[in-house]
Order: structure tokens, then C-alpha cells, then sequence
């Protein structure tokens, strides 16, 4: 293969990055640590908050995107390690090297892969018909294939984003792939891995919920699917959140992405319905097809900002699918672009965001030889986009900031400045400038350590060229440059904000001064003030040959047109009517915008023509370029008409004598009825990313005015809000305070809004502020101070809540608080988790301690507690914590293991329709009922429904106690309820009339057959005498519906009186009672006080008649 030449810029940051790698500062690659990564704000971070950006591959567990190769196996027994390791050697090989770092194809770099993102095309146990059919398949996937493979890309420094793809789609669904049954599957497939050992928690294994959701019903089941509207974006964040809940509630905290609709192309819904979750990102993918951008670099920039830069102004994204090489039997034309193009267009996009981690390709598209040849003996695909990503890779450190900052562009005011502002780089301490008087340096610094975005040059020679860069300090040492600028130059600025008088100021120094004619008033403007035609006569001349000499060149300005007539003219440049040029709102022939310049009259026009008319009753910013025989025109930003046959420019005008705005060289033409604000003229031609910064008018000529209207407010414990109104041209605003009136004051923020909330301030204090604003320029004159005093704060919530129960009673315990005014504890109770608390003391609490006698016994209580200070605030509540008392004498009065039989516990016959059935092992039917008894026990009862039992909708088992004596009774036993066909379990209870319905739990309520079952606690203590209690299974119809239970137990005290525990109260008892009291025997003793009183005889006597009568 021919040696690819390195530009010398390339040289340069390859050595860069060679010395820092070397000198240990940079993170490796190969066997690098994996740290735990999470999600703070829009970040991926590491555990020290260092912010993240993972760039990788994509590798699918099929062939298809990889050649058919012929080391791929398709494991048929999961649970079988000698046939899933074909596969799994495979991939391993694959990551071993795609992370090695060493030189390779004649370059002198290797891969610097950090994640590798695994489409779980084939999965053990599911199909696309059924969804999960063998749970025990599934399992073994997990641990013979996703355990071990994560493990070795751990080894190599790699990252695994786990997306869920194939058999979680229905078969013949098409787009229609976000539905019910596609939501069900989602939540059992993460849920069985998020739980998985080896998974759950793993340091560098991320989840990617779903491959490309398409298309979603607006509401389940009334067929409206679509996925380009608000109504689908808030039907698929209700449709999401769900999934992500479920992974969460495993315990289980890996890093989710959650996917979009449109094929993954739409990730601004999220911005417009945003889900709920801790460490969760979006995944998107970005095609040259998505939007129509294909190889338009402007386009793909556009899409970004519109539909991909709100998500990731919120969240971090990962893009997982992104690919330019074109590929044969591409009817989208999904994917065929070029570096220069596309590549190089969405790369400075993401770049930019900062906060964007993304991979290029399949494993087959970045390398050649796949179906003949293990990964380790291919070469690098030929692909040019494959090439240019593998030159990408060694650019990026592992963490953020990975390259230079981005952004940069230049303005020269006058000949004694150039004010530069770029993008802020994530992580950057401070900002060098560097300038040469060559293209490509050597640079020499003009400023360092600038803690800005912005700077002003005021070091430069009238009439040198000059050429910029900017590098940024980080942590790990300085970055490589930015890209090179050459300043633009302001050959004329009008700003109109002159109060009175004839003469519009040309703000440059150059003095090309307009003269406004026939009384045109000054008006409110897009900016500051604007001048008003009023489409009669008015006009405003600029002098004889200010654009004489100009070849290339841009002319910008603001319109607000009150009406629009055809051939008005925004400006007319020129000698008469043969020779100028123009820019009319509406030309009269196609009805569109125009710009138009000529030396042979209206015959011999040079035109660029818009799409339409410019709009009246809003500002609108209108520019036109030329250069190198390219004119371009922009409406608001954006391009919307072009010629390539400008052979003319403002030179080739000669010394233009009649050079007006508003009105034309023809006399017959109207004159501009509107007004106009911020004319500029260029002595060169912006870029098409200029004139998007100077439409949102991110290129001042000088620094903006003072904020007014600044509004301070102590809004909350140690926090003061500020509010002020905008001022014109400012990119940031800095907010100072002081504790002095009248300063110093010290830097407390530097934002881009006009508010800020001020937090973590000292309580009861005053605090003194003033507000600058700053742009590329400098920075204003501070505002008007203003002060306010910071409330009083409360404690902090009370942390390490513990309760432990007791014996009719819990014990609760918590970490004290530590402030200084702290005057004690408040303890709330609930009988719901997390609301419906009652106070359970009126006096504080002056210790971190709490009894609570107040109970009934196998009760569940939710605590939380508080702090108070003396100024009687109250802190947030404390962590919650449960507890359910016992009750240390209760006693077994019946139960069932079915060890040996049924027991006492008997099938009802008559009142159901089928018999709970005695059986060990699984149950006959596949994918239902458990593996075996509860608690490592053999036998256990069920309820079969597979055909010929009870299989239809309503069947039934019953199985009913023996009467049961007692109070204070529990029943406790455990259930497993596996099967898509589950009905419902009920516990009833007999008193003298039935109460249906006591405990119940209905559908499916474990995923496998081994999966262990669930243990129930029912409190009977409100039931009092003689009960019979009821097992009362109902099926839904369908064969997959098989409950079981087992070791079934209730617990409470014989009754009082009942010596010799026969669940009576007779002349027998009270023999014995006779003899005990004679004895001085306390077990009667209700009291406590070993005596037997006349009460407690009493007490005895009424049970003993109930049971005697």
C-alpha cells in the first residue's frame, strides 16, 4: 500500500501527542483501565469527574456485515462453551486488534479504540416469533458469551455498549417496531441482563436499550403509527421510560443510552419530552441519507443544530451507527459520501459539541480480507473513509478535551485590530493566541493564559497579513492548535444608532460615513436604533467609490420591510443605470429576492435569485459574496442562491459616484418602505459559518453596552437569584459580588443568559453584586450594584437511617447533625412507602434515637426523620427506612411444606373447578411453573393449566386451612408465578363470611423457572375468633399459566386461657389453671407482674364459656 503524506500540521500533533503518551500524562489505550463511567449534566465522566468521550466500532454477533467470514460460528447450545467459542475467539481477536496501538498498515499509528458496540443479533433462547422461548438459553448467552467477552474488552481498555437488536422485533411488523409486544421484550431482556453476575454494575459494560425504533401508535392500539411529530415524541417517552425504570429497579446502575425514533435520527425529541433517569445518555445515528445532507458539509451542519444539538445540550450522546463508504446495493443512498464532504463535516460537528461520543463503521467496513482471514492478518480497508478514521483516532485523547479548540474566526477593525473568538473546549484552564505572518505558522504568541473565548489583537501593522491559531491549557498539558483564520476585514460598519442628525457614523474609523436624505427618522432597531425609510424618497447615500477596489468582498445587513413593491432596493451601488449593483426584496420577474451586478446594463446582469420574496413585518438579515467567481446569498443564515459565473466584482464598477440604501439608479423604481439597521461591508468573502455567526450577530466591532435592570432576590437557604435585561451583542455576561458595599468584588460566575442563581452562600448574609457584559471585544462597565441577604438555611436531612425491629417494637437509629444551632430530631411514620407520614413526637429529640412501642406486630412501617434548628426550620426528610415488628411467643397454629402430603390443608371440591396439584421438579409444560419447592425444598403445589386442566378463562383451584384458633395471627408462604398465560393468586379469609380478595397478585411475576420464588406476609390480626383461610388460584385461558406455592405457615398465640392447647377454652383449663395459680404459675400473667389477677381470671372465664356454650 502507497504511503499516505502527512500534511506537516498532522506531523506535528502525531509528535505532540507521541511526547505526551510517552511522558505518562495522556491515558493509554491498550490494557488501559476501564473506570467506572458515569453521567453528570450533558458529561460522561470518570470517578474524578473527568469528562469522557469513547470513540470505537461496531460489531455484530452475525455475519452479514462482516463477509460471511468463516471463523463466525452460530453457537446452537448457548449453554455450551466448546460451540459458543468459534464465535467468541472471534470477536476477542477482533478487539485485540482494534486496541492495538502499535504501527500498522505503513503508518505509523495503530487503532485507538475505546468501545465497541455489540448488536445482539443472535440471541440464546428468543426468537423473533415468541420473544424469550428458553430462559436457560438465555442465561448461558449471558455468561458464556456477554461475561467473558466483556471481560477481555476490559483487558484491552475497551468499553461495551450493549445495543438489544434482533429478536426483540416482531417478525412482520416493518417500521411498526415500537409496540406493546416490543416493549414487553425490552423489559424482560434488560432486566435479565441488568441483573445478570457480571453485568450488573460492570465497570465497562453500557446499555443501548434498542436498536433504530422507527415508527410508534400515538396512543396504544388506535393504529396512528408515525414518528415525526410532538404526539409520537411524547408517546415514545412514555413508551421508554418504562424499560429504563425497570433496569433501574435491579439495582443495577451501568451507564443506559436511550434510542429515538426515525431511525434513531431524531434524538431532539428527547429535548421536547425528556425522560427521567440517572445515568442515561441518548444513542443516535447519523447517515449521509438522514435528512437529505448526503456530502453537503453546510446541510450536515444543519441537521446537527436542529435536530441533534438540543439532545446533546442536555445529555451526553454516543453515536452508534455512522458510516460514509459507499457500498453496493444501497437503494437509500444511505451511506455514500465523501471525508471531505460529509466525514469531515458531522466529525467538526461533534467535535464541537464537546460532550459527543461516536464509532465509524462496522468491523467489516474498516477492514479488508474479513471472509478470508482472521482480524489480526487483514489490512485496512481501502475505503477512504476508513482511512481517514483510522488517521482520526490517534487526534483524540482518551478522555476530554481531545483536540484543539474549535471555531476560531477573526475580525480586523480598522487597521490596528483583530478581535478573535472561538468555542469553549470542555476542560480547558486557559486559551494561547498565536499568529504568523505565513499560511501554517511558525506561530509566535501574541497572548497566554487568556481565560476567555475571546481576545482583541491591538499588536498588528497596517497593511500585514496575518494568519491565527489558538491552543488551550488543559490538565494534561497544552493542546494541539485550532484551525488557522485570516481575519476578515470591516471595510464599512453603519450602525444607525445615532440619535439625531443627517449622518449615519461608519463605526470602522475608515470613514465611510452615510448621509440620510429627505428626513428619514431614527427608530428602534434589531440592535440599539435603525434608520426608517418611508418608501416616498428617503434614502441614504454613502460616498463616491466606497467599494471601488473590492474583489472579494460581503455586504450584510438587517431589513425590516413595512411593505414590499418589485424592484425596491435595499442598496444600489454604482454610475447610473448601466453600470451597479444591487439588491432588490423582489424582483419583478421570478418574484424572488435578487442580487444583481452589471456593467452593460439590465441586459448584461450577473444574478443570483433567492427561493422567495424577503418577508415583511419581521426582521430579516440578508448577505451576499463573491469570490473567485462564486457568489453566494444568505437568508438569516442560511444559503439561498448561488452562481458560479461572477466574473464581476465591485472593482470592475469603477469609482462609483451614486451608492445608496433604500433607493435605485433607475428613477422609475419605488423606493424601500422599512427600515434598515447594522450595514456591513467585507473586504474579503465570509464563509458560510461566518455569516451564521454574524446573522446571530456573534462578531461585535465593539464592546456592548452595561446590563441594565439587575434584580437580585434571596430566594432560598444560601441562594440568591439574579435577573437583568440583555444587552445587545454580548456573548457572555460576568457576575461579581462582594460582601462590601461598593466592592471589591470577586468573579462569581461567568454566564451566557441573563440570570444566574448563586448557591452554597453563608446563611443571614448580605451580599453586594454588579453584572459586566462581554463579547470578542472586552468587556463593558459594570452595571448598577445591587444587594440582597441570603435566608436562613435549615439543617441538612438526617442521614444513615437504620431501624431494626424487635419484639413489638423497632428501634431506630441515625448519624447526628452537625450544626451549630441544631435543636433536635423529629420521627415520622407511614404505613406507605414515601408519603402519608404522621409525627410520632411532639417534643424534639436531642439525640439520634427513637423507640417506637406505638406498633402492631407484622406491620410494615416506613420511618423518616428530620432536624430543627432553634430558628424552627425543618430539614428535607431523612432516607426512608421499613420495618415490620414480630412477635417473639407466636406460635405455629397450622402450615403445609407437602413434604409428606397436603397436611391438614385440603382441595375444596364442588365450589372450583380444578384441584391444586402435589408435585415435584418442574412442571410439564416448558416455559411455566418453577424448577422445584421454595427454599431449596422438593415437593410444592400448583395449579396446571395446560389443555385437559384448567386452560380456560375463570378455571380455578382451591385449597382451604383446617379453623384455625388463635390472635394476633400471620400467615406467610411463598409463590411463583412464571408464564405469558398467569391469572391471578387470592388469599381469602373466613370469619363467619368470607372476605375475598385479602392478598392478591395477578400476571407474571418472575421471568424463569429458577427464577427463586417470592415470599408473601399476610397480617391477620385484624381477623379475630376461629378462621379457615383459602388459596383461591383463577386462570386467564392458555397453557402457560401454572401457579404454584408452598410452605405455607401461620403463626400467632393460642387463645388466652388455652393451657393445654387444644384451641379450647374448657372445665380443663380451668383445672389446670387451678393448680397454676395454687402454684403461683405466671403464664396467665397479662400484666407482667407474676401475679394472677381477678382480671385476668376474668379474661380466662369469658373464653372458656364461648367455648363451652
Amino acid at each position: 500500500m502507497k504511503e499516505k503524506q502527512h500534511p506537516e500540521y498532522l506531523i506535528r500533533i502525531m509528535a505532540l501527542l507521541m511526547v505526551v503518551t510517552f511522558a505518562g500524562i495522556a491515558w493509554g489505550y491498550e490494557g488501559m483501565a476501564t473506570p467506572k463511567l458515569h453521567v453528570e449534566g450533558r458529561f460522561l465522566k470518570d470517578p474524578t469527574s473527568k469528562n469522557v468521550l469513547l470513540h470505537g466500532y461496531m460489531q455484530p454477533t452475525a455475519t452479514w456485515f462482516n463477509g460471511q467470514g468463516r471463523w463466525y460460528s452460530d453457537p446452537s447450545d448457548w449453554t455450551n462453551p466448546n460451540k459458543v467459542a468459534g464465535m467468541l475467539n472471534y470477536l476477542k481477536a477482533a478487539a485485540t486488534v482494534m486496541s492495538d496501538t502499535s504501527p500498522k498498515y505503513d503508518r505509523d499509528h495503530g487503532w485507538y479504540c475505546s468501545f465497541v458496540r455489540v448488536n445482539t443479533d443472535t440471541i440464546g433462547g428468543w426468537t423473533p416469533t415468541s420473544g424469550l422461548v428458553d430462559p436457560v438459553q438465555f442465561d448461558a448467552w449471558i455468561q458464556n458469551f456477554v461475561v467473558p467477552y466483556a471481560n477481555h474488552l476490559r483487558s484491552r481498555g475497551l468499553y461495551l455498549v450493549l445495543s438489544a437488536t434482533g429478536p426483540i422485533n416482531t417478525p412482520n411488523n416493518g417500521t411498526h417496531n415500537a409496540g406493546v409486544v416490543e416493549q414487553q421484550r425490552l423489559i424482560t431482556f434488560w432486566q435479565t441482563v441488568a441483573n445478570a453476575p457480571g453485568v450488573k454494575n460492570a465497570d465497562n459494560i453500557m446499555f443501548e436499550l434498542m436498536n433504530e425504533p422507527v415508527d410508534i401508535e400515538s396512543v396504544p392500539g388506535n393504529g396512528d403509527w408515525g414518528n415525526h411529530a410532538p404526539k409520537y415524541f411524547q408517546a415514545f417517552r412514555d413508551w421508554i421510560q418504562p424499560v429504563i425504570n425497570a433496569i433501574r429497579d435491579t439495582g443495577a446502575d451501568n451507564v443506559i443510552w436511550v434510542p429515538t425514533l426515525e431511525w434513531q435520527g431524531s434524538p431532539y425529541q428527547h429535548a421536547q419530552y425528556p425522560f427521567t433517569g440517572s445515568n442515561c445518555g441518548i444513542a443516535a445515528h447519523f447517515y449521509p441519507a438522514y435528512g437529505g445532507v448526503f456530502d453537503d458539509p453546510v446541510k450536515v451542519q444543519s441537521l446537527w443544530d436542529r435536530q441533534y444539538k438540543p439532545a446533546a445540550d442536555r445529555w451526553p450522546m454516543i453515536i452508534t451507527e455512522m458510516f460514509w463508504f459507499p457500498i453496493p446495493d444501497d437503494p437509500w443512498n444511505l451511506v455514500n459520501g465523501t471525508t471531505a464532504g460529509f466525514g469531515n463535516a458531522i466529525k467538526r460537528a461533534m467535535d464541537n459539541q464537546g460532550n459527543v461520543s461516536y464509532l465509524c463503521g462496522f468491523l467489516g467496513d474498516l477492514l479488508d480480507d474479513l471472509n478470508d482471514n482472521l482480524p489480526a492478518n487483514c489490512t485496512l480497508s481501502s475505503k477512504e473513509g476508513a482511512q481517514a478514521y483510522f488517521d482520526w483516532l490517534p487526534g483524540y485523547t482518551w478522555a476530554a478535551p481531545s483536540g484543539p479548540p474549535m471555531g476560531l474566526s477573526a475580525t480586523m477593525i480598522i487597521d490596528s485590530q483583530v478581535n478573535l473568538v472561538w468555542t469553549a473546549l470542555t476542560n480547558a484552564i486557559s486559551y494561547n493566541v498565536k499568529r504568523s505572518a505565513v499560511s501554517g505558522g511558525p506561530y509566535t504568541a501574541v497572548a497566554a493564559d487568556i481565560t476567555g473565548t475571546a481576545f482583541s489583537d491591538t499588536s498588528i501593522l497596517p497593511g500585514q497579513t496575518y494568519y491565527y491559531v489558538v491552543s488551550a491549557n488543559t490538565p494534561s498539558g497544552e493542546s494541539a492548535n485550532s484551525n488557522e483564520v485570516m481575519p476578515s476585514v470591516v471595510h464599512t460598519y453603519l450602525k444607525f444608532d445615532e440619535t439625531g442628525g443627517t449622518t449615519a457614523y461608519d463605526a470602522t474609523g475608515y470613514g465611510w460615513h452615510g448621509t440620510l436624505v429627505n428626513g428619514p427618522l431614527r427608530t428602534s432597531g434589531k440592535f440599539g436604533n435603525a434608520v426608517s425609510l418611508d418608501g416616498v424618497n428617503d434614502y441614504i447615500s454613502l460616498p463616491t467609490g466606497i467599494v471601488s477596489g473590492l474583489t472579494d468582498f460581503t455586504i450584510a445587513t438587517w431589513v425590516y420591510l413595512n411593505t414590499i413593491d418589485n424592484w425596491s432596493r435595499v442598496f444600489d451601488f454604482g454610475t447610473g443605470t448601466g453600470v451597479n449593483m444591487f439588491l432588490t426584496p423582489r424582483n419583478g420577474v421570478t418574484g424572488t429576492v435578487r442580487f444583481a451586478i452589471t456593467t452593460g446594463g439590465a441586459g448584461g446582469e450577473q444574478q443570483i435569485n433567492g427561493i422567495a420574496a424577503l418577508p415583511t413585518g419581521v426582521w430579516t438579515h440578508v448577505a451576499v459574496t463573491i469570490s473567485g467567481g462564486a457568489g453566494i446569498l444568505y437568508i438569516n443564515g442560511a444559503e439561498v442562491g448561488r452562481s458560479n459565473s461572477m466574473s464581476l466584482t465591485p472593482d470592475s464598477l469603477g469609482d462609483t459616484t451614486q451608492n445608496y440604501i433604500g433607493r435605485s439608479q433607475y428613477a422609475a423604481d419605488p423606493y424601500l418602505n422599512g427600515c434598515v439597521d447594522e450595514f456591513r461591508i467585507y473586504a474579503n468573502a465570509l464563509d458560510a459559518a461566518a455569516i451564521s455567526l454574524l446573522y446571530a450577530e456573534e462578531i461585535p466591532i465593539d464592546v456592548p453596552l452595561s446590563p441594565t435592570g439587575l434584580h437580585v432576590t434571596g430566594i432560598a437557604a444560601g441562594r440568591i437569584d439574579l435577573a437583568w435585561d440583555a444587552s445587545v451583542g454580548t456573548t457572555n455576561y460576568n457576575v461579581k459580588r462582594s460582601v462590601v458595599n461598593g466592592g471589591p468584588y470577586d468573579l462569581a460566575a461567568s454566564v451566557s443568559g441573563t440570570g444566574f442563581s448563586d448557591t452554597g452562600l453563608p446563611e443571614k448574609t448580605t451580599f453586594y453584586y454588579v453584572v459586566s457584559a462581554v463579547n470578542s471585544v472586552g468587556q463593558s462597565a459594570d452595571s448598577p450594584q445591587t444587594s440582597a441577604a441570603t435566608p436562613a438555611i435549615p439543617p441538612a436531612a438526617p442521614s444513615g437511617l437504620m431501624a431494626v425491629a424487635g419484639d413489638g417494637l423497632v428501634i431506630l437509629h441515625w448519624e447526628a447533625n452537625t450544626e451549630s444551632d441544631l435543636a433536635g430530631y423529629y420521627v415520622y411514620r407511614s404505613t406507605t412507602p414515601g408519603s402519608g407520614y404522621i409525627r410520632l413526637n411532639d417534643v424534639l429529640l436531642s439525640s439520634p434515637g427513637f423507640t417506637d412501642y406505638s406498633i402492631a406486630c407484622y406491620t410494615t412501617y416506613y420511618y423518616v426523620v428530620t432536624a430543627v434548628d432553634t430558628d424552627i426550620f425543618e430539614s428535607a426528610y431523612s432516607n426512608e427506612v421499613e420495618a415490620m415488628s414480630f412477635d417473639s411467643r407466636a406460635v405455629t397454629l397450622s402450615g403445609a411444606d407437602f413434604e409428606d402430603g397436603f397436611g391438614d390443608w385440603v382441595n375444596i371440591t364442588g365450589e372450583d373447578t380444578h384441584d391444586w396439584l402435589r408435585h415435584s421438579g418442574s412442571t410439564p409444560t416448558p416455559m411455566t411453573g418453577p424448577s422445584g419447592g421454595a427454599e431449596g425444598s422438593t415437593w410444592y403445589v400448583y395449579m396446571r393449566t395446560s389443555l385437559g386442566y384448567a386452560n380456560t378463562a375463570g378455571n380455578n383451584a382451591i385449597l382451604e386451612s383446617p379453623v384455625i384458633y388463635g390472635f394476633g395471627r400471620v400467615l406467610t408462604f411463598y409463590y411463583h408465578m412464571y408464564g405469558v398465560h398467569i391469572g391471578t393468586l387470592n388469599v381469602d379469609v373466613y370469619d363467619g363470611t368470607w372476605h375475598y380478595g385479602v392478598w392478591s397478585v395477578s400476571g407474571q411475576q418472575h421471568i424463569s423457572i429458577s427464577q427463586p420464588y417470592t415470599q408473601a406476609i399476610v397480617n391477620l390480626s385484624d381477623f379475630s375468633g376461629p378462621i379457615k383461610i383459602r388459596f383461591r388460584a383463577v386462570a386467564v385461558g392458555g397453557g402457560f399459566g401454572d401457579i404454584a406455592i408452598d410452605q405455607i405457615e401461620v403463626k400467632g398465640r393460642y387463645l388466652y386461657g388455652d393451657v393445654n392447647r387444644d384451641n379450647l377454652v374448657d372445665l380443663e383449663d380451668f383445672v389446670i389453671l387451678i393448680d397454676y395459680w395454687l402454684q403461683e404459675n405466671c403464664e396467665l400473667d397479662l400484666d407482667g407482674d407474676c401475679m394472677i389477677s381477678l382480671h385476668e381470671f376474668a379474661e380466662f372465664s369469658c373464653n372458656w364459656l364461648e367455648s363451652s356454650l
